[in-house]
């Protein structure tokens, strides 16, 4: 498993509202996320979870600090460049699996990848080749419909593993998920760190995620209070 750091992160501000409204997000976050690991953040709500993801994957731009994320500092992109790093290396999972209902498993993958430039039979051999990875193979003709909360999910993931990302983050998602659903994704999400030497980043309330990682942090009042191995299965 590679240590390499994937992101580095150093005193990270980030507030909402002014004056008397202002509400600190995040406040002198120190961080350093590595390639081939499966990383745990948790906290309760509103201890700035989700707010640190969004900074580290670039989705907002943090009011002080610096970020660098495969070798180069986001924090000086403008938008465009956050958008062009987020297509070129990040991958998204989320509670809310967005796929679209008139849709089969295997177009909900290929047609983004035509999107991003690749022939159709290239992104259909693509699509074909990630649900096998992620258990679904048979139902790759399927729509969402036709699916199982869990069996949707994994077809996101199968989507978001397409392009082959180095950054993988994820919100809260296997907490709609029942327990032998919640423990494939789990598992997906740890050997996606391994087979693609990504850094997944993940944030949970859901402690049955703690045995398959490496690392757990525990983010309180906006600022990271501790940090522990995980579990984590090799």
């Amino acid at each position: 498993m590679s240590a390499e750091a994937a992101i580095t992160a150093g005193d990270l501000r980030l507030a909402f509202g002014e004056g008397a409204s202002e509400v600190v997000a995040l406040d002198g976050v120190d961080i350093t996320l590595r390639r081939g690991e499966l990383t745990l953040l948790m906290g309760p709500s509103g201890s700035g979870k989700s707010s640190l993801l969004s900074v580290l994957s670039g989705l907002v731009r943090p009011d002080a600090g610096r970020l660098e994320a495969m070798g180069r500092d986001v924090t000086v992109m403008n938008d465009r460049q956050r958008t062009g790093f987020r297509r070129d290396h990040c991958g998204f999972v989320f509670q809310s699996v967005t796929l679209f209902p008139a849709l089969t498993a295997e177009q909900q993958i290929a047609m983004p990848l035509e999107y991003l430039g690749y022939d159709r039979s290239k992104a259909r051999a693509i699509a074909r080749e990630r649900l096998e990875e992620v258990g679904l193979g048979a139902r790759r003709g399927h729509r969402p419909g036709q699916m199982s909360g869990g069996e949707n999910q994994r077809v996101a993931i199968a989507r978001m593993l397409a392009k082959s990302p180095d950054l993988i983050f994820c919100d809260e998602p296997t907490s709609a998920l029942d327990g032998e659903n919640g423990a494939l994704v789990a598992n997906l999400l740890k050997e996606a760190s391994r087979s693609y030497s990504a850094m997944v980043f993940c944030v949970t309330h859901d402690h049955r995620l703690e045995p398959h990682a490496d690392r757990v942090i525990d983010i309180a009042d906006a600022q990271i209070v501790s940090e522990r191995p995980g579990g984590a299965v090799s």
